[in-house]
């Protein structure tokens, strides 16, 4: 099974968060704004024996339990036979719960159809009590007699299996078993992996038990025996038999030892009897083929602990990348159709000690892993990863980005903002802007293709200003440059387009996505009408920025609240301000001083900022500084 939405309460810096998934997904943010905490979590939820401790409850408060509710989709058919009495609309919906101070604490309730009554029975942690509750209900309910609280869950489901006309959707208690057994059984067809960032490596990888490259390594091994037929057919006619040779009715040593103990007993208490009553045997747990990794590097030989983070981190992308290789090979035996089990990997900053190309690399490869059936061994895989990288992204990702941020409440409390846009959303937001019928998925991200990655750039900044070309990213960061700013220390990305028409995306989704966007573009009144070209990217702009419909100018000439137009462009506009005479002798000055022509200067930061010294000597540039002003106002 695949996770769908994750929802954390009360878990360090988390208070209250909610995060959805895809078969890829990007987690960023700033340093300290809970990315590695939504792993964490995750990574709890699985655990078999979770441990807690102080600080892992928010702000230390040990009187909040730790909610983490995990939304469940696409099961693979062993999980629907397992879980099947829980889905709800074809979703397993789990919660966890975890209390300070409780031994072997974790325990997991299921949303699912219930009876709203038998809900605090089944939240009754001590046996007696649990039986006491039961016990008050069983009239009403035509329910059996019980010898232990055990056998009640057991009564339970059979009455909301016979009566599902009366139950209610809740969270309800008694998930498949011991909170131990059940995580156990939410691990089988799905196993977690998840690498953390190097400095927790290093430590982790001294007992490779769980280090996070054989432990994938291990669990691909695993599922992919599993998954084949004649294992499991194996493995289910051993259970049979052993079950049979294990039954208490069928050895005679223990089948009547009942009787044996009575007579023994009463030759001491006459009216009193002994009865044995045998527990069923655990179930047959076989072992698996499990990797060890050694390193040779100029005929030496090296555990993978002793070689340096950069190979580390190389052979998990070598491991990556064999996955994403086998996965589409189209010679490999096709068994499996649908899934058969799940790997959900989780890994922080893949791009750690790697040179930036293999850091491309390794962001190609996730993305060909993930969510891919391979259909040999029917193992797919879902991928998770935080990053601080541009190269770990790509401008048609941004459905699969996810972006957190800390900010202040009303209340004066931290809290947790994640912003998302999905791909639907920004189709049926142009499509109803143009009034035309709706690309599909494909479509729409094969146009996408038109941006450079520096445009990514801006999913990492807490502010972006996106421009038309470099002339005028160059003078904007000239100018920063004359006013002893920095638009790198500020978080400020100033990003070219290439042109206006391909500025309307971007600057949607880095709206939706929470990042404060300005953009600057020439109104191109005199070209428009030489080409009797319609101005529609203009409007479009207008649109994205706020300007309702009826209001749109064809022509916007000005500074406003999140745009620029200008008639002609930055350079020209300039030229009006300063004048011809001027502005010459300032660009001809630095020209020689730099060696370089005109239309060179303008893309050059510091050539731009002394120009602009000579010029606002003589004159006031105030439309530079006006537009700095409405992009500080975001």
């Amino acid at each position: 099974m695949q996770v769908e939405r994750l929802e954390v309460k009360n878990y360090r810096s988390i208070k209250s968060a909610e995060i959805y998934f895809e078969n890829k997904t990007a987690l960023l943010g700033e340093n300290n704004c809970g990315k590695s905490t939504v792993f964490k979590a995750l990574e709890l939820f699985f655990s078999t024996a979770p441990k807690i401790e102080e600080h892992d409850f928010h702000l230390r408060d040990t009187g909040q339990n730790i909610e983490i509710t995990v939304h469940f989709k696409n099961l693979v058919p062993e999980e629907v036979k397992e879980f099947g009495t829980a889905l709800v609309d074809g979703s397993l919906i789990i919660k966890r719960t975890m209390s300070f101070g409780v031994k072997n604490d974790g325990t997991f309730q299921t949303y699912k159809h219930t009876n709203p009554e038998f809900v605090g029975i089944r939240e009754e942690a001590n046996g007696t009590k649990k039986r006491v509750a039961y016990n008050k209900i069983r009239d009403e309910y035509k329910l059996p007699s019980v010898n232990s609280h055990t056998e009640v869950e057991e009564h339970l489901l059979d009455w909301e299996r016979e009566n599902k006309q009366d139950l209610g959707l809740e969270f309800a208690r008694g998930f498949f078993g011991a909170d131990n057994v059940a995580a156990g059984k939410l691990r089988q067809k799905t196993a977690l992996v998840f690498v953390p960032a190097t400095l927790d490596v290093d430590s982790q990888i001294q007992n490779d038990k769980q280090s996070p490259i054989i432990k994938l390594l291990s669990e691909i091994s695993r599922l992919t025996i599993e998954n084949k037929k004649e294992v499991t057919e194996f493995l289910e006619k051993a259970r049979t038999e052993y079950g049979e040779l294990t039954n208490p009715d069928n050895i005679p040593e223990l089948s009547n030892i009942s009787e044996k103990l009575t007579k023994n007993l009463q030759e001491l208490y006459r009216d009193s009897k002994l009865h044995t009553k045998w527990s069923n045997i655990g179930d047959i747990q076989p072992s698996y083929p499990r990797p060890s990794l050694t390193v040779e590097d100029g005929g030496v030989f090296s555990s993978i602990e002793n070689v340096g983070h950069g190979l580390q981190r190389a052979a998990l992308l070598s491991v990556v990348r064999f996955l994403a290789e086998n996965a589409s090979v189209e010679d490999m035996p096709e068994e499996f159709e649908t899934a058969q089990s799940d790997i959900l990997f989780l890994i922080e900053e893949p791009e750690i000690y790697q040179h930036p190309q293999k850091q491309i690399v390794f962001r190609d490869a996730l993305d060909r892993l993930a969510g891919r059936l391979n259909k040999s061994n029917g193992i797919r895989i879902q991928v998770a990863y935080t990053t601080h990288s541009e190269k770990q992204i790509s401008i048609r990702d941004f459905g699969s980005i996810r972006i957190l941020r800390k900010t202040k409440a009303d209340s004066g409390e931290m809290e947790h903002l994640i912003s998302s846009i999905s791909i639907q959303d920004c189709i049926e937001y142009f499509s109803d802007y143009l009034n035309v019928e709706p690309m599909s998925e494909d479509g729409f991200l094969a146009k996408m293709h038109i941006f450079s990655k520096e445009m990514c750039e801006g999913f990492f900044a807490k502010k972006v200003i996106l421009v038309e070309g470099v002339s005028d990213k160059g003078l904007l960061e000239g100018y920063m440059k004359l006013c002893d700013r920095n638009a790198d220390e500020e978080g400020i990305s100033i990003l070219s387009a290439d042109g206006k028409t391909k500025m309307d995306k971007p600057f949607f989704i880095f709206k939706r996505l929470g990042i404060p966007t300005y953009v600057i573009f020439d109104s191109d009144v005199n070209e428009d009408k030489e080409k009797d070209k319609k101005p529609n990217a203009n409007k479009c702009l207008q649109y994205i920025s706020g300007v309702a419909k009826e209001k749109l100018e064809d022509y916007p000439d000005g500074v406003y609240d999140e745009y620029s137009a200008f008639e002609y462009n930055l350079n020209a506009y300039l030229i009006d301000v300063a004048g011809e005479k001027l502005f010459d002798n300032a660009f001809t000055e630095i020209g020689e001083r730099y060696g370089l022509k005109q239309e060179d200067i303008s893309k050059t930061p510091d050539a731009i900022k002394e120009c602009l010294e000579i010029i606002v000597k003589e004159k006031e540039v105030t439309f530079i500084k006006e537009v700095m002003e409405k992009v500080d106002a975001l």
